[in-house]
């Protein structure tokens, strides 16, 4: 009976000895995901979107998820919270690299699809947003929504690409 518990541990230290570096990625991607709630979460029960008034409060979670990425560059974590973290500073292209790749990491997580489509909204790729976003039904009110927003923090180009994708989405059948 100790002969088995002995190979039983043995094993499972080869195991995690194989995957340290799997197991040390998920660590600080999730360490970065709660660093980075807990920003988003600061000055709840606040009203309105976080916006660009938490991104100098982001290095902390910047730094572990981007630890996650070296030790494994595709986790889906990291990718898609660096991906949230280059909308909040504005940096639609790097989102989208990011959120690409959390993409083909869980290709039908929603949260990933709409940050990528509103990525590419933003960046003015309309084909790409609308493969996205078509099949999300809400996106129409939401495209509204921040046409105004986008407006009221001065940045009409990104108010025109919201007008724009919806009258897109508005000309084309909501694909389930």
């Amino acid at each position: 009976q100790q002969w088995y518990t002995f190979i039983l541990l043995a094993g499972l230290l080869v195991v995690i000895g194989i995957n340290s570096d799997n197991l040390r990625a998920m660590w600080y991607a999730d360490l970065g995901a709660v660093q980075l709630a807990k920003v988003e979460l600061g000055d709840f029960p606040e009203t309105g979107w976080a916006g660009k008034e938490i991104v100098n409060r982001l290095d902390q979670a910047d730094a572990s998820l981007h630890t996650a990425l070296e030790l494994d560059p595709l986790n889906r974590t990291a990718n898609h919270r660096l991906g949230l973290i280059s909308m909040l500073r504005r940096d639609f292209s790097s989102a989208v690299v990011y959120l690409n790749v959390a993409h083909q990491e869980a290709p039908r997580h929603r949260g990933i699809i709409k940050s990528l489509g509103f990525s590419y909204a933003w960046l003015g790729q309309a084909d790409n947003a609308v493969s996205f976003l078509k099949k999300m039904p809400e996106t129409k009110n939401e495209l509204d929504a921040y046409y105004s927003w986008w407006k009221g923090q001065g940045r009409g180009d990104l108010s025109e690409n919201a007008f724009k994708l919806r009258q897109i989405l508005e000309s084309s059948p909501i694909q389930p």
